[in-house]
């Protein structure tokens, strides 16, 4: 067998591995939200346990949870020693609540059923033009999160994590200098226009976003002399006044994004930006 040729096996073997590890994605999927959903990497931050340690604080089968670590750890967010013991890798400090860069809460939303069920409906949406959601659960996305309090709550703490990381890239990368208000237009709990506002101190600003959103907005807070929280419905009309707009990780209802947009251009009669 010619060197070329030997070469090209092992490229085609490659190729192939790499195509099962995207189409089992589902699977990793799902396994990164249980483990959040358990609390593994917190149990795991002060040093090893067993599978049959981690079985009894959760009250999971000892079994199922040694087979979720296993597999976990072949990815690399845990490391598994003799005794069915594991220890958490640099990977899973992610998992992590009280880390600095904690991404449970969206492992948790892409492997809800708000998010699940819609995306096995992928063909209609491709065939169609319309959005699976609608025709999965009989409504837009926010309606359903309005009449669904536990699903907001988990979509609303995923857009959280997300900022925790977009937040201060946004903070550092861009010029607020000649910004007096900056509305963050659908700005969730408030935790980037709150890390924004601390970061250039002669900022005011306005968080925007559905009322059953705004309700918990608690990390601006602290902010309220510098910070107004505005309740509606950017689809209708945004706050006026405002210096600049922010539009953020909101954009699921976002085929209207332009419109959105065009609305903050009105308002402000100025430029605005999609971190």
């Amino acid at each position: 067998m010619s060197k070329r040729k030997g070469t090209k096996r092992r490229n085609d073997a490659a190729d192939a591995m790499t195509f099962m590890h995207l189409t089992a994605g589902k699977w990793i999927s799902q396994a990164l939200a249980v483990a959040a959903d358990l609390g593994i990497a917190d149990l795991l931050k002060d040093g090893a346990k067993t599978a049959a340690d981690i079985a009894r604080s959760t009250s999971a089968s000892e079994d199922g949870v040694y087979r979720l670590l296993r597999a976990l750890a072949s990815l690399g967010l845990f490391a598994e020693f003799a005794n069915r013991k594991f220890r958490l890798m640099p990977l899973g400090q992610l998992l992590r609540t009280d880390s600095t860069q904690a991404l449970g809460a969206y492992a948790r939303f892409v492997a809800h059923e708000s998010t699940w069920r819609p995306w096995g409906e992928l063909r209609y949406s491709v065939r169609t033009g319309e959005p699976a959601f609608d025709r999965v659960f009989g409504m837009p996305v926010f309606e359903y999160f309005a009449k669904t309090p536990e699903a907001a709550a988990v979509f609303d703490a995923a857009m959280t994590s997300i900022s925790t990381m977009e937040a201060r890239a946004v903070a550092a990368a861009y010029d607020f200098s000649r910004i007096g208000t900056l509305v963050d237009v659908g700005g969730g709990h408030g935790l980037m226009l709150m890390m924004l506002l601390n970061a250039h101190k002669q900022l005011r600003g306005v968080l925007f976003d559905l009322p059953h959103v705004t309700g918990g907005a608690l990390h601006v807070a602290d902010l309220a002399d510098r910070c107004q929280v505005v309740a509606g419905d950017f689809l209708v009309s945004v706050p006026e006044g405002g210096t600049s707009f922010t539009t953020g990780t909101t954009n699921e209802r976002y085929r209207s994004l332009e419109t959105a947009t065009g609305r903050c251009h009105r308002a402000g009669g100025c430029s605005s930006s999609t971190p």
